[in-house]
């Protein structure tokens, strides 16, 4: 299914991506301005000097070749190759000279043809990126951010939205093996154990691995992820100075087993300690499923009036707009009656692809207080990380670079009326 653009949404950058649905297809980059039919640079010497001549013709009229720029730059071709297909050894070729042969191959026409290419010693240089959706705002513009820096650093990418099914985890991983990806990335991608199996196979590939979000326990892999226990920790703060003393955490389904969700649980019980007050009490609780109906499940013993926390700390910031739901449901208003705050930001990422600046265009029942995940950046530091590693051919070696998160205050964290009390804690 292509991708449509709606309204005032910038259009987003896919220029060199491949999406695999059932199968593989490559989408051309409609915004690169080949070289037209006309006059165009052609080098008069070795020496990679240039001048504007009549555009080179290819011999027959047929698809240009090697030779062909061989012949219209008097380099050999063995020089030509080395230079289009981007061998690992590279040939002693000045910058200039590169350029210029670049320009004619541009001019005639000329396309790499990538199984010649990969016989002759060649690369592909193309990358692998599995997730399991694209809608969200945690996956969608991390991917595209890593898209963008590949492109920027002449790598192509293959993209595998596997919709949360093990087997298509498994059978995007073998197209991508088929394809001689370069390197690949997880995006939060859970390790089902026919996946676990597809993993290790990659790995004996001496394939580059990093993962988003998600550690591959056990295993010598990278990982790029936000500071999860600063996040929790910085958002109990702001809770607590503002005065709240009594904290639901609601954690989405089957999540209490991941690192991200128990470092924001540390982070956050880690400042309620602090804090040194013994009147603040900080629950935990699981929904048992996604559905709106799944939180109100969760939420209905704590929500009697005696037993009211002051603020509901969602896992996720779609989380919590259903918990502003649940809570409009039984007459209660945020943050008047309870307090309710997020964590990812997407409303930051909503507001920028639409390209607004204000939430009261959207349909978010109310501006939200949450933990910005700088998803962006994720997605540049992890497309520098793994073409480093394939660079440097550096298939091994695991560690976490974290990024740091950032605070949001919006409207939706204030402390309720009945609330307010007038003991004295440490805040720090």
């Amino acid at each position: 299914m292509p991708f449509r653009r709606t309204g005032n949404q910038p259009a987003m950058n896919y220029r060199a991506c491949f999406f695999l649905n059932h199968e593989l297809a490559f989408t051309h980059n409609l915004n690169e301005n080949w070289m037209a039919a006309g006059s165009s640079p052609t080098p008069s010497g070795k020496d990679g000097t240039v001048q504007t001549t009549t555009r080179p013709q290819r011999k027959n009229g047929g698809r240009a070749t090697l030779k062909d720029i061989a012949e219209a730059t008097g380099w050999s071709v063995n020089t030509i190759s080395a230079v289009l297909n981007e061998r690992r050894t590279k040939a002693r070729v000045s910058e200039k000279t590169r350029q210029t042969i670049q320009e004619v191959a541009r001019s005639l026409g000329y396309r790499r043809n990538t199984a010649a290419s990969l016989l002759a010693g060649g690369r592909t240089r193309t990358l692998g990126v599995l997730l399991d959706t694209l809608a969200n705002n945690f996956g969608a513009p991390l991917a595209e951010a890593f898209e963008s820096e590949a492109a920027a650093k002449g790598y192509q990418c293959f993209l595998g939205c596997t919709r949360f099914d093990g087997f298509r985890k498994l059978d995007y991983i073998e197209r991508f093996l088929s394809h001689n990806v370069e390197g690949l990335l997880l995006i939060g991608v859970w390790l089902d154990p026919e996946v676990e199996v597809a993993l290790n196979s990659v790995l004996s590939t001496n394939t580059p691995l990093v993962t988003v979000d998600l550690p591959w326990a056990d295993h010598d892999v990278p990982l790029i992820c936000g500071n999860h226990y600063m996040g929790g920790k910085i958002l109990a703060r702001h809770l607590l100075k503002t005065g709240h003393r009594d904290i639901l955490y609601l954690c989405p389904p089957d999540t209490l087993h991941l690192s991200s969700i128990r470092e924001r649980i540390r982070g956050m019980s880690s400042a309620v300690e602090e804090q040194a007050c013994p009147e603040t009490v900080f629950r935990i609780i699981e929904t048992p499923g996604k559905s709106l109906e799944d939180v109100e499940v969760a939420l209905n013993p704590h929500l009697l009036r005696e037993n009211w926390p002051s603020v509901i700390a969602a896992g996720h910031d779609l989380h919590a707009f259903r918990v502003i739901e649940v809570l409009k449901t039984r007459g209660l208003r945020v943050p008047e009656d309870i307090a309710v705050v997020g964590y990812d930001d997407i409303q930051h990422e909503l507001l920028w692809s639409l390209g607004v600046e204000s939430s009261q265009v959207l349909p978010i029942p109310i501006p939200i207080t949450t933990v910005r995940q700088p998803v962006r950046e994720m997605g540049r530091e992890a497309a520098r990380l793994l073409i480093d590693r394939i660079e440097k051919g550096q298939q091994s070696g695991g560690y976490q670079v974290m990024i740091d998160v950032e605070l949001v205050v919006r409207s939706s964290c204030s402390l309720p009326e009945w609330a307010h009390s007038p003991a004295q804690c440490l805040t720090g």
